[in-house]
């Protein structure tokens, strides 16, 4: 038991560690993950702990950590991490408007491997869509970024509206 303290220990503070997103270190508490997959529910009860104490700014490592874990191991991974994702990922889009371009990438890579259950995939997506939704009728959304599958001119043209929309949302009375 104390070799297994001694290890949540190690992975608490690389956890703490992760504040940027470096892949050598993803990689290496992958690895971490999948040499003590015994340990799986302990590590994952860490991750989540480490995730909820996380300056806002060391979250999006974590997240991709995750993923990471999820699509190298596997597994019990899934399972543990399955418990928590959809509040976590909830309120971490709520809170980081700034990372929510990224977080719905992440979402749209989840939707494509089909790495979380089908249920908690609609939940997460009914979520992002709501608070984007919002976010454009209050002005506090970003500018979307052209696509490039969009002819140039209908990029444009879709990048001129929304600022024209975030204006008008900006200049009318409350």
């Amino acid at each position: 038991m104390a070799e297994q303290d001694e290890l949540l220990g190690i992975y608490a503070e690389n956890l703490a560690n992760l504040t940027d997103n470096v892949k050598a270190q993803i990689n290496a508490l992958t690895m971490f993950s999948e040499e003590n997959a015994s340990m799986c529910v302990a590590l994952v009860r860490t991750f989540h702990q480490a995730m909820l104490k996380s300056a806002p700014s060391a979250v999006l490592p974590k997240w991709y950590l995750m993923d990471s874990i999820c699509k190298n191991v596997g597994g019990a991974y899934i399972a543990e991490f399955s418990q928590f994702v959809v509040p976590l990922f909830c309120d971490t889009f709520d809170r980081r408007p700034d990372m929510r371009e990224r977080l719905a990438k992440l979402l749209r890579l989840w939707e494509t491997t089909g790495i979380f259950g089908a249920e908690q995939l609609k939940q997460m997506s009914a979520h992002s869509r709501a608070a984007q939704f919002s976010a454009s009728l209050t002005g506090d959304a970003p500018a979307p970024r052209a696509s490039a599958v969009l002819p140039p001119e209908e990029q444009q043209r879709q990048m001129r509206a929304a600022a024209a929309q975030r204006d008008q949302n900006r200049a009318a009375p409350i």
